[in-house]
This record gives structure tokens, sequence and C-alpha cells, in this order.
């Protein structure tokens, strides 16, 4: 059980550096609200679905509860210097063997935002002010936890693209958020 915990942390921290994506030129300053929302399916992926803001796989599935943009100060983002997309889910472990809450994310999802024409950048993951610990809890089989990811805004103006994968790192869909 140490063993999984400790292979969990450094999963956490590897997929931090991972993430680690290209900053803006300069502060975003949205304010804060809950972005809209589209979702395209990608119907040739065979191994996992998206239905109901769920993603389902052999080994989980994660349902987007809310999504939330928070300016710089506000709570929750007392430590950005830019504006971060806070997205709520709930992670339920399918497999035989215990999951953690935010290798069940990182292992299925990722964040971009069009940087350029044509040219994209994975988000990077804001620092938090919060006190949860919900990222380091494991989740046992055939049981569910909430846990939460928030990513630093690049661009207000171009919508954030967050990619559901399969356990095969196929896409199976793409939810687009548009901050204003």
């Amino acid at each position: 059980m140490k063993h999984r915990s400790l292979i969990s942390v450094a999963a956490l921290g590897l997929a931090l550096v991972a993430l680690t994506g290209c900053s803006g030129s300069g502060p975003v300053t949205l304010e804060g609200s809950e972005p809209s929302k589209s979702i395209s399916i990608n119907e040739d992926t065979k191994d996992g679905s998206f239905k109901n803001e769920v993603l389902t796989t052999d080994v989980l599935s994660v349902e987007l509860l809310d999504a939330e943009v928070i300016p710089v100060g506000k709570k929750g983002n007392e430590l950005g210097e830019t504006a971060i997309l806070r997205i709520d889910f709930e992670a339920t472990n399918l497999t035989e063997s215990e999951l953690d809450v935010m290798s069940a994310w990182f292992t299925h999802f990722r964040a971009i935002q069009e940087v350029q024409e044509n040219a994209v950048a994975e988000l990077s993951i804001a620092a938090s002010s919060t006190d949860d610990v919900a990222a380091l809890k494991m989740i046992p089989k055939g049981e569910s936890e909430k846990g939460w990811i928030s990513y630093q805004v690049m661009y207000e103006d171009a919508p954030v693209q967050l990619i559901a994968s399969n356990s095969k790192a196929q896409e199976v869909a793409t939810v687009e958020y548009k901050l204003k």
C-alpha cells in the first residue's frame, strides 16, 4: 500500500512537470464565471465512450461535474498571476486495483488552448491555495472519489479544449470551454 502511494505521488509529480506548457504574454484577467461549453465526440474510437459528460474506459469513469473561471486574487486563485479554469470531477475505479484521483485525471485528460492560428499549447497546472487533499486519495475497486484540477488560462479570447482519451491514449471526445 505504501509502495502504491509513493508511485502515485511520483506519477503526480511527473504529470505536473509534463503538463507545464508555455506561458502567455501577460496576465489573463477574466471575470469569474461559468464558461459555456460544447462537446464533440470521436465516433471512430471503439475503446471508451463519452456520454452525458462522463468518460468511460476499461479502467475508470470520470464525470465532469462543474467548470469555473476564477480570476486572480479570488478564492481558489489567491496565488495565481493569471485567471484559472477549475474543473470539478468524480472518478470511479472500474479495475481490480486501487487508483488515485489525480492519476485517473492525468492519464485520461489534457487541456490545450490555441496560441496562434494552427498552433496549440498544453495548459499548465495552476497552483492552488485550497487545503483540499483529494488529489492524493486512493480509489478502491468499484468506488468513487471527487477531485478537481485547475489550469492556467493563457488567452482570454481563445477557448480551452479539454481532450478526453481512453486507456490507449486515443481521443474519445473534446469538451470546448468558451471563457467569455
